[in-house]
């Protein structure tokens, strides 16, 4: 199964580990990187696992337009994954 993960809304993965022996085709060598990037891109083999870990991105809380003085705020996103067939 190849696919490759996405989030929206103020949300962001911040983090994955998987324990598949194989790489997505496109997915890049991260050899030569200073900072490593997350992996989002998976080519995952059966009985294989990803974790994710997603991170709420908060607007600064002195952003009256981003918290309005509400009791409560709520915040809608979504955690795509979109495979090689076409389908999300």
């Amino acid at each position: 199964m190849v696919f490759n993960l996405t989030t929206t809304g103020p949300f962001e993965i911040v983090g994955t580990k998987s324990n598949t022996g194989s790489k997505h085709p496109l997915a890049g060598s991260s050899a030569s990187a200073l900072k490593k990037k997350v992996e989002t891109m998976f080519c995952l083999q059966p009985l294989k696992i990803v974790e994710v870990q997603v991170k709420f991105k908060a607007p600064k809380p002195a952003v009256t337009e981003e918290w309005p003085m509400v009791i409560s705020n709520q915040r809608h996103g979504e955690l795509v994954a979109a495979f090689s067939n076409g389908d999300t």
